[in-house]
């Protein structure tokens, strides 16, 4: 799963039973409009499982498009050992394409909101404007847990 944050940064979720020799973190990662595409490159560390010692890391780079609520595009991959030489790659560009996780129509009702900070925020509508309120209930000490109700 990939998820790109506002600041160009970006993280990558990796199974960790996806591989039964080596662990591979997460990978972090930067991306960058170009023009109407995407380009970005991310790292993964990979471990040895049963020495835990570092053995190197993997260095994906990615071109996309997006159209709404999903993207199209290339990825090619390096790996590299744990004393930096280039072990394998970079790999020939190979299709990537992916869809954004969505909420069904629901609305989200923050618990610890006020009943008038839950009209209003029905009122909004807006997921901006009712992260906005999320964000400000975690700065006030108030838990940031939502419930979801039927509209």
């Amino acid at each position: 799963m990939y998820v790109f944050n506002a600041d160009g940064t970006m993280q990558q979720a990796n199974p960790d039973a996806g591989d039964p020799h080596s662990s591979d973190s997460d990978g972090k990662g930067v991306w960058v409009t170009d023009g109407d595409r995407i380009k970005g490159k991310w790292v993964q560390v990979t471990a040895d499982r049963a020495s835990r010692k570092f053995t190197g890391r993997a260095e994906i780079s990615y071109d996309v498009k997006v159209n709404v609520d999903t993207f199209t595009g290339t990825v090619t991959a390096s790996s590299y050992d744990a004393n930096d030489t280039l072990t394998e790659g970079p790999t020939s560009p190979a299709p990537l394409e992916g869809k954004r996780v969505t909420f069904p129509r629901r609305t989200l009702l923050h618990p610890f909101l006020s009943p008038s900070s839950r009209s209003e925020l029905s009122a909004l509508g807006s997921q901006r404007q009712y992260h906005r309120m999320c964000v400000r209930s975690r700065v006030t000490g108030v838990r940031p847990s939502f419930t979801l109700a039927n509209s």
